[in-house]
């Protein structure tokens, strides 16, 4: 909603390809949610060619589970979310910061 508000106001034009997630912040700044790499794939789905996450989800803890005879140890690791994304689609993916790297994207301004 404030990317369509902004590119009404500046009088530009957004991108039918580009999807973003994450939440907005009074300052602008661009603020973490769960799920990115599900949403990515859904994104995709709908059409999307360009996926913008937020800066704080760069990072992602995947769980992983080893078998040692009898039981199942699990063990945490983090990834890069990008390359989580880059596994499961064919998306560009951008990280930004704040509303102004998502104008820029998603408008090519």
């Amino acid at each position: 909603m404030t990317l369509l508000v902004l590119a009404l106001l500046e009088n530009l034009t957004i991108r039918h390809d580009v999807s973003i997630t994450g939440t907005i912040a009074p300052d602008g700044r661009i603020g973490a949610v769960g799920s990115v790499a599900e949403k990515a794939v859904a994104a995709e789905k709908a059409g999307a060619k360009v996926f913008c996450i937020p800066k704080e989800n760069e990072y992602t803890t995947v769980t992983y589970y080893q078998q040692v005879g009898p039981f199942v140890i699990p063990y945490r690791r983090l990834k890069k979310t990008t390359d989580l994304i880059a596994a499961q689609t064919n998306l560009t993916v951008y990280l930004v910061e704040d509303i102004q790297d998502v104008v820029r994207i998603a408008t090519g301004t």
